[in-house]
């Protein structure tokens, strides 16, 4: 919930503050008050989607969904047997996995040299732990983000305030012998594949005729330091805004908030009392720090003096020096 509080904070902050400053700065310097012009509605653009899910370009994604979600993917594994009702919002507890800032900055670095963002390196680290826990290589699991794209020239949504939130089925393979680099690119790849943006898939589940629907018990989140929408709040994701009903039903068994604060990142997993104990959660969520552990050792285990020419030091003073880091 605070997570929730702080992205729309955020959004007032940077929009409706900024234009509270410039207006009085504008009275007190006796001038007009004059705003920047209004931008899209969240309304309109929530039309504009609508209409840009019957098109063409839409509806040619439905193979690409299609073949994503029919393919053979596991499971997660439950601590107690689902029965219908019991899996409320009154029952979610969060489990909290950190990172202290050196480590942080490290993996941040190393997530830099790989040339991929941070969710990509998350996600990769995620599905090896998923592996580790239920035994299959591969997981579906459903991404939520910002879905603030261009998908029609006339929609510009900079300044407007709303749930802009798009969720969309990612495949991650946990395969054991797959190097923990290798892992972080195929995640990569596979995000850059996704059509559109990933907004087609939840267009094409409300479509009149439906893609299938995907197998997914957890669904994952990044929240960057950019403004975003409150997580699990979306025009056209599964789950619509306003469900946090203490008795409402959970869409997700298990929910994962990632985010840097204060230079720690800090990973919040959600899941209900009724299905998995925290103990169960607290060590897939510790797993998964492992994993991003080990793809910072990996980058210092392959990096060479060549790769520092003006430093003038042999591999095991190097080794020396990266084990400070």
């Amino acid at each position: 919930v605070a997570h929730r509080l702080v992205a729309d904070a955020e959004s007032l902050r940077i929009l409706l503050l900024e234009d509270l400053l410039r207006a009085l700065g504008q009275l007190r310097g006796e001038e007009p008050v004059r705003l920047p012009a209004k931008t899209t509605s969240w309304q309109s653009w929530v039309r504009r989607l609508v209409r840009h899910g019957r098109g063409e370009a839409v509806q040619a994604e439905r193979a690409f969904w299609t073949d994503l979600v029919t393919a053979p993917a596991g499971r997660l594994p439950a601590d107690h047997p689902a029965s219908t009702g019991a899996d409320t919002v009154a029952t979610a507890r969060t489990v909290t996995a950190t990172l202290d800032a050196a480590a942080t900055a490290e993996l941040l670095r190393r997530t830099d040299a790989l040339g991929v963002g941070l969710p990509d390196v998350l996600l990769a680290a995620l599905g090896r732990a998923l592996r580790t826990w239920s035994g299959h290589d591969r997981h579906l699991v459903a991404y939520e983000r910002t879905g603030r794209e261009r998908f029609d020239e006339e929609v510009d949504t900079a300044r407007t305030i709303g749930p802009f939130g798009l969720v969309h089925p990612v495949a991650l393979d946990g395969a054991p012998d797959t190097p923990p680099e290798a892992a972080v690119r195929a995640v990569a790849e596979h995000l850059r594949s996704v059509p559109g943006g990933g907004a087609g898939w939840s267009l094409l589940r409300q479509d009149p005729d439906p893609v299938p629907d995907a197998p997914m018990d957890l669904v994952f989140r990044h929240l960057a330091a950019e403004p975003g929408p409150p997580a699990g709040c979306s025009a056209v994701a599964d789950r619509p805004c306003g469900d946090d009903g203490p008795r409402n039903p959970r869409r997700y068994p298990l929910e994962v908030l990632a985010s840097v604060v204060d230079g720690e990142l800090t990973v919040e997993w959600s899941c209900s009392e009724a299905r998995h104990r925290p103990a169960t959660v607290a060590r897939v969520a510790e797993h998964c720090l492992d994993e991003l552990r080990a793809l910072t050792a990996a980058g210092r285990a392959t990096q060479a003096p060549s790769d520092y020419p003006l430093a003038h030091v042999d591999q095991a003073q190097l080794d020396e020096l990266l084990s400070r880091l």
